[in-house]
């Protein structure tokens, strides 16, 4: 979390994914994101910043605390899944040294407010 004269203005969740391949995903809604995880790496699963306080170098700070977490916690990669249509996220990730792994189409749900695909983004330590 990212505070700034006591107001949070983002935050970043990331933890430890390791992939049960036996476990299949049956939900049409959640399938895509099953087949982008990325096996034993540091999952970051959530980044945002209020808009007003994009583009000043926050969220690359927070990428870079995240690297440091994962190496402390002996992984040499994290990943993260970025929808297509977030191409701020996506330059972010890809200024960052994130490369894109796969993707997969987002199946249509009136919570989702993404089309086209999500992208599997991976970072090699």
């Amino acid at each position: 979390m990212v505070d700034s004269e006591a107001s949070v203005i983002g935050m970043l969740v990331a933890f430890p994914m390791h992939v049960d391949p036996s476990e299949k995903e049956s939900d049409p809604v959640l399938a895509p994101y099953s087949k982008l995880e990325g096996d034993d790496s540091y999952y970051i699963c959530g980044m945002a910043l209020f808009p007003e306080h994009r583009g000043g170098g926050i969220g690359t700070r927070l990428l870079e605390l995240a690297e440091q977490h994962a190496r402390d916690k002996g992984f040499s990669k994290l990943s993260l899944v970025v929808f297509e249509q977030n191409s701020g996220a996506k330059q972010l990730y890809d200024r960052a040294g994130y490369r894109e792994v796969s993707r997969e189409a987002v199946f249509p749900h009136p919570l989702i407010h993404c089309t086209g695909d999500a992208i599997l983004m991976v970072k090699e330590l």
